[in-house]
């Protein structure tokens, strides 16, 4: 701004003095105009800076100020929401936990009992679950047999209508301490209805457990290898 307006003071001269055109001296004073127009702009922005930042330094001093003034009392009623704010979510939290359904081991549901806003029926429960990850067939082995049956001996199964194909493999898991009568279905007519057996659990080998992961009260028939080790 200043270098302009020395520059054209300096052109007046030379006008004054015929060493310049009247159009040079129509550039400079131009020239001149625009950096005052310019300088005024500058200085209005300035000032309104200025303005802007007094007015908020005014702001904060009064929130200082108001900081300053908080009573015991206000702080106590403060505490007070807050506590009661902690407690209501505490209480909420509490109250969550009685919506959630744990079950006590980690398996499959194989079918759902209760459905959401039904009344849980206490003799089914809410869902019945298996341990699919490691499945067993469970043979029915006649009272007089079963004295030959050892567990770690190794037996095969197959399935009587077609639930999968070929043979399976397992080993004797488990050998029941009860006699009771054979579960017969009723569309079988040439099982002895009278019979007593022992429950006897064929753990299967894990890649065919993982064959009949799905197929959970199938009926099968178990042949038990008497001379496996």
């Amino acid at each position: 701004m200043k270098n302009a307006e020395i520059n054209y003071n300096r052109y007046q001269t030379l006008y004054q003095q015929g060493a310049v055109s009247q159009s040079d001296l129509d550039d400079h004073q131009e020239l001149y105009e625009r950096s005052q127009a310019q300088l005024e702009r500058v200085q209005a922005r300035l000032a309104n800076t200025v303005a802007t930042l007094q007015e908020q330094l005014a702001q904060e001093e009064a929130m200082l100020n108001k900081l300053r003034e908080v009573r015991p009392v206000d702080l106590a009623v403060a505490q007070a929401e807050v506590d009661y704010v902690i407690a209501q979510v505490s209480r909420i939290k509490s109250e969550l936990e009685d919506y959630y359904v744990r079950v006590p081991i980690d398996g499959q549901i194989l079918k759902i009992n209760t459905l959401v806003g039904e009344q849980v029926d206490t003799s089914e429960g809410i869902v019945e679950l298996g341990r699919t990850k490691q499945m067993y067939a469970i043979a029915e082995v006649y009272e007089t047999d079963v004295g030959k049956v050892k567990v770690g001996k190794r037996a095969s199964i197959i399935s009587e209508h077609g639930g999968f194909t070929g043979e399976i493999q397992g080993i004797v898991d488990h050998i029941g301490l009860q006699i009771k009568k054979q579960d017969v279905l009723e569309s079988d007519p040439a099982a002895a209805k009278d019979a007593r057996v022992v429950e006897v659990k064929v753990r299967l080998d894990p890649q065919d457990s993982a064959k009949v992961a799905a197929l959970t009260n199938l009926q099968v028939r178990v042949k038990i290898d008497l001379d496996s080790r």
